[in-house]
Order: structure tokens, then C-alpha cells, then sequence
């Protein structure tokens, strides 16, 4: 009897060595990818501001504030709206002034247009809406953007969109650090209670 447990016992110890091997390169992957999405998150360059898109604020708020844009176009027809961007540069507040859009009708939203590698999320500070007139421009409403979004202003509304660098690899970089970490636990659990 003895001899025919000798090798069922190195059967047994040689499949717990490969679990044991198992878990530990699950292991391995774990901390390699959330080492990995580590170093790329700190590496990463800085968002850029893409664009800016405006719309109404909601009906529930803006009706205890004033016009909406709606409204507005209601009483006067046609807006020219552009948007000034106030954004920290090297020494001092810089300003970037959007194109003109004419707005007969905001719908779902209307949407500003900012050159690539101007403004870094970081660093924008204001948004203020002006209508252009020819005598003098009208200012519409204006946002401070170093608060947490949502930005709702007075009448409308803003949705500051940009590039996210590397945004798709760092979450597929946790997922497979967080899914071997727990294949690798759950294996060591399932191991250590044989």
C-alpha cells in the first residue's frame, strides 16, 4: 500500500506545484499591469481643451434667473455668440476669443471650437458669453471653471470637452491588474484549502 501512495502523492504535490505557479504568474501580471498604468498615468501629458459646448441651462433653474437664450431669440431673432476663454499662462491671465456663431435656435447645443494645444484643462479659468452687437457687446453669462464640473451659470450651461491621453489603455491596464489579482487570490484561496 505503501508503494501505490508514493506516486499518487508526487501526482498530488506535482498538480499543487503547478497551482502554486499558476497563482504566482496571475500574481506577476497583477502587479506588472498596475505598475504598468501607474507609470503611464504619471507619464501621461496633460489634457487639452477641445472644445466648449453650450446649452440651455435646465427649465427648473434658469426660470428663477432670467431669459433663456430661447427666450432671447424669441424677443430679438438672431445671437452672434462667442465665447472668451480666461486661461493661466507663463505670467499673467491669458484670453482666447472663439469665432463668432450665429444661433437662431440652440437645440441640443452649440459647439466651440478651440485650436489643439492652446489651453490646458488646468490651466482654463473662466468662460464668459457674449453676444457680438455693433456697438457694443453684450455680455450673456460667465462661469468660473476652477470649481468641479457641472458648469451651470446663470442661464446656460457649459461642457468643457477634452482629450483624455491614454485614457483607453490606463483602464485596460486596471481591468487585467485588477482581474489577475483576483484569479491569482482566488486560486491561492482555492489551494490552500486542499
Amino acid at each position: 500500500m505503501i508503494e501505490n501512495s508514493e506516486p499518487a502523492l508526487k501526482q498530488r504535490l506535482n498538480h499543487k506545484s503547478k497551482r502554486v505557479t499558476l497563482c504566482l504568474v496571475l500574481l506577476l501580471v497583477a502587479v506588472t499591469s498596475g505598475v504598468t498604468a501607474l507609470v503611464t498615468w504619471i507619464n501621461a501629458p496633460q489634457s487639452k481643451v477641445t472644445s466648449i459646448l453650450l446649452k440651455e441651462k435646465p427649465a427648473v433653474t434658469s426660470s428663477l434667473t432670467g431669459l433663456q437664450l430661447g427666450e432671447r431669440l424669441a424677443e430679438g431673432g438672431v445671437s452672434d455668440l462667442y465665447l472668451i476663454l480666461e486661461y493661466a499662462g507663463t505670467l499673467s491671465t491669458k484670453k482666447h476669443r472663439t469665432e463668432v456663431i450665429e444661433v437662431a435656435a440652440l437645440g441640443n447645443g452649440v459647439l466651440f471650437d478651440v485650436p489643439n494645444d492652446l489651453i490646458n484643462l488646468e490651466q482654463l479659468r473662466r468662460i464668459t458669453v457674449y453676444d457680438e452687437d455693433f456697438f457694443s457687446d453684450d455680455l450673456y453669462d460667465s462661469i468660473d471653471v476652477t470649481l468641479p464640473p457641472p458648469y451651470v451659470g446663470s442661464v446656460y450651461q457649459f461642457e468643457v470637452q477634452h482629450t483624455q491621453p491614454y485614457g483607453n489603455l490606463l483602464i485596460g491596464l486596471l481591468i487585467t491588474s485588477a482581474s489577475a489579482f483576483t484569479l491569482s487570490a482566488l486560486f491561492f484561496l482555492r489551494n490552500m484549502a486542499r
